[in-house]
């Protein structure tokens, strides 16, 4: 299997390093590979439990362009969904230059698309339904076998208090707005997600698919120590501890 990911800062790891804003892409929760698990909580470090044959999953630190082209980690920080065209672009290249199309044509991608929380705490704006819409669409025509999660902001909470963000009051943009305000922009990203799930799965593709979670819940009952002090980012210390809810 194929590990790829196009996405914003949070999965580019930043923050995850502590003291600094550079990129720690091995420690990034959806792609990163560096360690284990005992070492860091991560996607492909659990499915590495199960299966040794994962290919593209991120290593080390660094920019995108500091990476090399066999690490398929496109995420960039400070980017909107605006951008995810760009990134679907660059990773079909990565990918076409890591191996031949015979080859390729028998190996499943699992690509995550983690977007919208910059977008929602700096700007407080809904997703920009034709640049997920062009980007997916690259994809498709780049990749011959693709299962998309195409995950939506983060909404960090505690457990005894679901319904509200802990990233609210750290974000320039949300802070300023009423609750009623943030559940509408909210509502709207979740129909954005769902209607360009629907709208690829009513393709009917036997070789792609899209998964759409338009708003990735992290409940703790301590969810101050899973971010970064003052800022909206999410650290690594208490990764082991994180519970991702979809429900």
């Amino acid at each position: 299997m194929l590990w790829f990911e196009l996405c914003d800062l949070q999965e580019a790891g930043r923050g995850l390093w502590e003291g600094t804003d550079v990129e720690f892409r091995g420690a990034a929760f959806p792609i990163g590979g560096d360690a284990n698990i005992d070492g860091l909580v991560t996607i492909p470090n659990i499915l590495l439990e199960f299966n040794e044959q994962l290919e593209g999953v991120a290593h080390g630190m660094g920019k995108r362009s500091q990476l090399p082209d066999y690490q398929l980690n496109v995420a960039e920080s400070n980017t909107e969904t605006e951008y995810l065209p760009e990134q679907a672009s660059e990773l079909i290249r990565r990918l076409h230059s890591l191996m031949a199309a015979d080859v390729l044509a028998h190996k499943w991608v699992l690509i995550t698309v983690a977007t919208g929380t910059e977008e929602l705490c700096n700007k407080c704006d809904t997703p920009n339904h034709l640049s997920i819409r062009r980007a997916l669409g690259i994809l498709r025509k780049g990749v011959p076998k693709a299962f998309i999660v195409l995950l939506g902001p983060v909404h960090v909470a505690s457990s005894y208090k679901l319904h509200y963000n802990l990233l609210k009051p750290r974000c320039q943009c949300l802070e300023s707005i009423s609750m009623k305000k943030y559940r509408t922009i909210v509502a709207e990203w979740s129909k954005v997600f769902v209607k360009i799930q629907d709208e690829f799965n009513s393709l009917n593709h036997s070789t792609f698919g899209v998964l759409a979670i338009p708003l990735l819940p992290i409940h703790s009952r301590e969810p101050e120590t899973l971010l970064v002090p003052g800022k909206n980012l999410l650290n690594s210390k208490q990764s082991g501890r994180l519970k991702v809810d979809n429900s």
